[in-house]
């Protein structure tokens, strides 16, 4: 029976039953740093100590006691440490930022590479383009509308039409909306289930608007 530092192989192992109590492998210990390799021999002491096999558990501490000697004399040493950090850089719009690169450069100027968190106009315009896609696409599967694949709602198919805007636009539609149900919240009665609609009836039309949450408008179109 032969033991080296990083490998341990062992003919005392039970019949049926694997050296290694945490990997499996039959007859044959893998350990990544003196660290694992210590606390792996405590595991396999409470493992082999509980079957009996105590050779076994005597050749792991002769291991350990191999393994420390090396590490004093430096023959063995502690796997070196390697950064995993991304490459930073200044922002190529000259924004004056230092960060991360993004992984594509500018469309019109493969050249000029911005970093993320960029506030220039291009950045800016396109982070806002992308988030409003994306409300518009949650949108359009909360409302089970077909049609092709595409950010434009014009070509979306359904019973209804849309038009979706999010960001500053859609703020004081929500602060309207939660106003009204925190003063109807307010003021309802106990057992009251029914869903909520907030009404909008301005002074010089005869035309009024019903603000609703997307995700009552089944309900609601159901109970009317």
């Amino acid at each position: 029976m032969g033991w080296r530092f990083g490998t341990a192989t062992s003919d005392d192992a039970p019949q049926g039953r694997s050296a290694d109590p945490c990997r499996g492998e039959a007859g044959r210990i893998t350990w990544g740093s003196p660290a694992s390799f210590i606390g792996g021999v405590c595991a396999c002491r409470v493992y082999f100590g509980r079957a009996g096999s105590w050779p076994v558990f005597v050749a792991l501490s002769a291991a350990v006691a191999e393994v420390g000697l090396q590490l004093a004399a430096g023959i063995v040493t502690a796997p070196q440490v390697e950064s995993r950090l991304k490459n930073t850089a200044d922002c190529g719009c000259g924004c004056g930022m230092h960060g991360v690169l993004r992984s594509k450069p500018w469309p019109n100027n493969p050249e000029i590479r911005c970093v993320r968190g960029c506030r220039c106009r291009r950045c800016m315009g396109r982070r806002n383009r992308a988030r409003g896609d994306s409300k518009a696409a949650r949108a359009r599967r909360v409302l089970n509308l077909g049609g092709p694949a595409t950010r434009h709602e014009e070509f979306f198919r359904g019973a209804i039409r849309v038009e979706c805007k999010s960001g500053g636009k859609a703020k004081p539609v929500q602060t309207f909306y939660e106003s009204c149900k925190a003063q109807s919240d307010a003021a309802k009665a106990v057992g009251d289930s029914r869903p909520f609609v907030a009404l909008a009836m301005p002074y010089g039309t005869s035309r009024g608007y019903a603000v609703v949450e997307i995700n009552d408008l089944a309900t609601i179109l159901a109970a009317l």
